[in-house]
């Protein structure tokens, strides 16, 4: 893919993602914490507030996991969550992304990834967007290291053999 066309597909699900959130009238304080980036306070209200965490976004805000994937959050925010909620690292949105393709389209830190893939399983590296594309596939096309690559090969070896609806 020409870097262009990537760089168009990451503005495309960030337009969206922010037009979600900008939408949003009810607009949880979790969700505002993460967007600004405050992480100690959003891990403070996690704590606080559990069932933010735990309950299903509406379609016109983000769930929490994917946007501190997309945000590039620290681990430590990522571990909160997945230990209040570990059925969120296999939530998809509205465009079939888990928070493993989202941390592929936004190049996620290592560790943070490992977290993700333990957590997930199989089921998330396996898992497919609506446009058919793995966890897998988004991290060879978007440069991901080859530690990560490996991590997710190891996590389970069929994803490789896995290919999107072009092929």
């Amino acid at each position: 893919m020409h870097y262009s066309t990537a760089t168009r597909r990451r503005r495309t699900h960030s337009n969206n993602v922010k037009k979600n959130i900008k939408t949003s009238s009810t607009s949880s304080s979790l969700i505002n914490l993460l967007r600004a980036r405050d992480w100690h306070r959003a891990t403070q209200y996690m704590q606080r507030y559990p069932h933010e965490v735990k309950a299903a976004s509406s379609s016109a805000s983000p769930l929490p996991l994917h946007l501190s994937c997309q945000l590039r959050a620290p681990t430590y925010v990522i571990q909160s969550i997945l230990t209040m909620n570990s059925d969120a690292v296999i939530w998809t949105d509205g465009q079939g992304w888990t928070p493993l393709h989202v941390a592929m389209l936004y190049g996620l830190r290592e560790d943070a990834v490992v977290l993700l893939i333990k957590y997930g399983g199989t089921e998330a590296v396996m898992s497919r967007n609506n446009m058919g594309w793995t966890p897998l596939l988004l991290a060879l096309r978007h440069g991901a290291n080859t530690r990560i690559i490996q991590c997710l090969l190891e996590a389970d070896c069929r994803s490789s053999l896995i290919g999107n609806h072009a092929g």
